[in-house]
């Protein structure tokens, strides 16, 4: 696996790449944005790890740069990596494009774990030995939610609700399709997690955090119905489930 580390860290960076080598995982560095986005132009990366404190621009710029651009770096699994990961700098990174986010200083085999978590959950779950509940070849699921019908695009990331369309980015999409074939059962906070590819090793309030965020992309688009519903100290449900199918 070969990922590419932008952060004006020098030390950090070279202690770094004899750490991720024990691991198989050839680390290139990039001391600047700009020279960082060059490479990205030019090599083919599995993982990008991306300081948030950076000259020239600051991480969520770049991050925003690569999402927008139209070259193959776009879709790149995208790591914050950052001394700051509290809930607002999460939401904020999320929103940008971030994939993930790890808090500085990491240990070794965390940060080896979420690097292959990212990269696993780009390239699809067939890939991930996890077993996926079936759905039909089209690529939807549907399901009733308050008298109206719920349904996911898997294929598309996208998902209607009361006529209403809502693009979500695959991770989002994986966190609806969880609680979709659900039914309107609670779905716990440590099954989403592992859905969206951290297994037991991801901090739980990156799932509130992605919920959060579905949650502002339904009241942008329009919808008033609350249908993700909060069950405390537990996780989530889609209001008054039916059959998915």
């Amino acid at each position: 696996m070969k990922v590419l580390l932008i952060d004006d860290d020098v030390k950090l960076a070279d202690a770094l790449v004899q750490v991720l080598a024990n691991y198989g995982i050839e680390l290139a560095h990039a001391e600047t944005p700009s020279a960082g986005l060059q490479r990205l132009q030019a090599e083919n990366f599995d993982v990008l790890l991306l300081d948030m404190m950076l000259p020239e621009m600051d991480g969520l710029t770049v991050c925003r740069k690569i999402r927008s651009g139209d070259g193959p770096a776009r879709d790149i699994p995208i790591i914050a990596f950052t001394a700051r990961a509290g809930l607002v700098e999460r939401v904020a990174g999320l929103e940008s494009g971030f994939d993930d986010y790890i808090a500085k200083p990491v240990e070794p085999r965390v940060l080896v774990a979420r690097i292959g978590s990212v990269s696993r959950r780009m390239r699809g779950p067939r890939d991930t030995g996890e077993v996926e509940t079936p759905v039909q070849s089209n690529g939807r699921i549907e399901m009733v939610s308050q008298g109206k019908a719920l349904t996911l695009d898997t294929e598309r990331n996208s998902f209607s609700h009361d006529g209403i369309v809502v693009q979500m980015t695959p991770q989002e999409a994986s966190v609806m399709s969880e609680l979709i074939q659900a039914n309107g059962e609670v779905v716990d906070r440590k099954t989403i997690l592992n859905r969206i590819g951290h297994g037991g090793i991801g901090d739980q309030s990156h799932v509130d955090v992605v919920i959060y965020r579905i949650r502002q992309k339904v009241r942008a688009a329009g919808l008033k119905a609350q249908f993700i519903q909060t069950v405390g100290g537990i996780g989530y449900r889609i209001a008054n489930g039916g059959q998915a199918k």
